[in-house]
């Protein structure tokens, strides 16, 4: 059974527009002369289809080690940033005194 829901965000909205279903349906629900748009009271009428609750559950059970592991990699990925910005100043800079004798 469809349900209508309201997008919290635009870039919610960007994942809906790419499906053949939802352009569908926006082009059918799009007003304007010259240049087509929906608005977002439109958007909140378009129906999205939920799987049950339980399933919903489990996906999200599924998914959770998931974003726990993209999560570590961004925090992995950011300290290596780091830490390479820091070496290559380290290792471009002119030598010291103390290095030259």
């Amino acid at each position: 059974m469809p349900v209508a829901i309201s997008l919290p965000s635009m870039d919610d909205r960007r994942v809906f527009d790419q499906t053949p279903i939802a352009l569908e349906w926006l082009m059918q629900h799009a007003t304007g002369s010259a240049i087509q748009h929906t608005t977002t009271a439109t958007m909140r009428q378009m129906p999205i289809r939920l799987p049950p609750l339980t399933t919903q559950r489990v996906i999200v059970e599924t998914l959770d080690p998931f974003q726990s592991a993209a999560s570590t990699h961004n925090e992995i990925s950011t300290i290596a940033g780091k830490l390479h910005s820091t070496l290559s100043a380290m290792l471009m800079s002119p030598p010291t005194e103390s290095e030259i004798q």
